[in-house]
């Protein structure tokens, strides 16, 4: 079966088939090669999967992947609805559900949904934010998880996402450290901050 999003009646509609060419596209990375190996074994497990990026354009590729190889998927965004939200999650999590996969844009925003099903978690792209990763991890571990649980973090070696992870390790690290006083002074939502600095864009550029 093929990825699936809420339609107006409230309920999950199927969606129309991406071009051959977007699910070629999906494999020509590394990374991309390595996740569908993943994948392939989480599947023939049993395991369900949550999927987080930022980019659209990679949750396109990834969505012609799973429709090519007859895996369900489905998807939330940041088009996606709010009132229409619950109806993907409760398709996902449904005991029987076919849906394999949850494809999951970090920058879609809203907090609330849970996804137990799912006993792996994989972050694709980098952010140099690390709270939109730590809120898409927290989605599978919650009341209702009955299976170990992994979390993949994907990255390629040698190139700005190196950096771009550098980055994000040292926010987490200096969130952490001040944690105490940020939660004193009733400031612990903005432990991180939301724009980068001078200093934190030359990290991400240098070479």
């Amino acid at each position: 079966s093929g990825g699936i999003a809420a339609d107006d009646e409230g309920g999950p509609a199927p969606q129309a088939p991406l071009m051959p060419a977007e699910t070629d596209e999906a494999e020509k990375t590394g990374k991309a090669a390595v996740l569908m190996r993943l994948l392939h074994h989480a599947h023939d497990a049993g395991d369900k999967v949550v999927i987080a990026a930022q980019f659209q354009r990679s949750l396109d590729l990834l969505q012609g992947a799973f429709q090519a190889r007859g895996w369900g998927c489905v998807r939330l965004d940041g088009k996606t609805p709010t009132e229409k939200r619950q109806d993907l999650v409760d398709s996902f999590n449904r005991s029987g559900s076919e849906q394999f996969a949850f494809l999951l844009s970090t920058r879609a925003g809203g907090t609330g949904f849970n996804l137990p099903a799912s006993n792996r978690m994989v972050l694709y792209d980098c952010d140099w934010n690390p709270a939109p990763d730590n809120q898409a991890m927290a989605r599978v571990h919650r009341i209702g998880q009955t299976k170990p649980t992994f979390v993949h973090r994907f990255l390629l070696l040698n190139t700005v996402e190196e950096n771009v992870q550098a980055l994000s390790r040292r926010r987490r690290e200096n969130a952490n450290a001040r944690g105490d006083v940020a939660n004193a002074s009733g400031g612990g939502a903005r432990a991180f901050a939301r724009i980068l600095t001078c200093a934190e864009l030359y990290l991400i550029m240098k070479g």
